[in-house]
């Protein structure tokens, strides 16, 4: 998570910990962490951190053949993860199917190992991987309803790192709601009371008014909040997904073309439509490809506020360009 963004730790945001006589407690977002919650967890406190990633990341130098495939190789020179399963095929560029030479996925790997080291780099789970296998312990990830182990091997007993993994791309380390709350935590869970919590756990995506803001100013027509809120449920959570849902409903497809102005009554509820005079994004917009273009440009405009307004606590990569001609105006 970025070192802006606005945290949350909210009980409501895990259930499943919550149950569990659990909590996310607060880590610092300045790029590390998870390795912030690694060091909670062994030591008591954060102030581990760059050591942690040190032998975290000299374990994956020693041993590349357990996640030098985890790494993708750009044929034209430089490395990244390989994508996110929800961002495979988002491209529009051409695939390139050529194979990597040995030289140029070894330069991938070096590169990939260096800004790893760096202080500042966020990790994922090969970085939680290499940790387990370093350290010798199995990790043990929350998320709203679920969690699940990364284990150092297969069999055998060993000690358990819990951190939670928060929907706004941050980790957090989990502590006992009743404490200790400084020193190691002392967390001890039963099989049958992770059983008994998980059956007793509220279902359904995890919906904040955050997610519902960036909706609101990036759909261009208006809607209410539980219409939004309703998409974002139904979308388990999505915002990408929820934005495109309501711009294929035809009850949300203004019926005058242009950039317009929309003006909303505080008091009964009704809103109006007005058409600019002028329209820069007219053709852009309203062509033969109105409702294609439409939902182009809205999920642009997601995913800039994704990335540019701090109090969106949401994914650190987008940087998109801004939807110019829309103005909405609340009254």
């Amino acid at each position: 998570m970025g070192p802006r963004a606005r945290r949350s730790n909210s009980p409501e945001e895990f259930p499943l910990l919550k149950s569990l006589g659990l909590m996310a407690v607060k880590i610092k977002g300045d790029g590390n962490c998870l390795f912030n919650s690694f060091s909670d967890q062994i030591h008591g406190d954060q102030t581990h951190a760059r050591e942690i990633r040190t032998k975290t990341v000299e374990y994956m130098r020693e041993h590349p053949d357990e996640f030098k495939s985890f790494v993708h190789v750009e044929v034209g020179g430089g490395s990244r993860r390989n994508p996110k399963r929800k961002n495979v095929g988002a491209s529009s560029a051409p695939l390139d199917n050529t194979t990597p030479s040995p030289e140029q996925i070894e330069t991938a790997w070096e590169q990939y190992l260096e800004r790893m080291s760096r202080n500042g780099t966020y990790g994922d789970n090969i970085e939680i991987r290499a940790f387990a296998k370093a350290f010798d312990v199995d990790v043990k990830i929350y998320n709203r309803d679920n969690s699940y182990y990364l284990r150092a091997e297969e069999h055998g007993a060993r000690p358990v790192i819990h951190v939670a993994h928060h929907t706004w791309e941050h980790y957090s380390s989990v502590r006992n709601i009743n404490g200790p709350r400084t020193g190691r935590p002392e967390i001890k869970i039963t099989p049958e009371a992770e059983a008994a919590a998980k059956a007793k756990s509220d279902h359904g995506p995890y919906i904040a008014d955050w997610m519902v803001n960036s909706i609101t100013t990036s759909l261009p027509f208006l809607a209410n909040n539980e219409t939004i809120r309703k998409a974002l449920y139904d979308n388990n959570g999505s915002i990408d997904a929820a934005v495109s849902q309501l711009l294929d409903e035809p009850s949300s497809t203004p019926s005058t073309p242009g950039s317009f102005r929309s003006v909303t009554s505080s008091q009964s509820g009704s809103s109006s439509i007005e058409r600019d005079a002028d329209s820069d994004d007219e053709d852009e917009i309203w062509g033969p490809n109105k409702r294609q273009n439409r939902k182009i440009k809205a999920m642009k405009q997601v995913s800039k506020s994704k990335a540019g307004t701090p109090e969106l606590m949401i994914k650190k990569e987008a940087n998109l360009p801004d939807m110019k001609g829309m103005e909405i105006l609340y009254i």
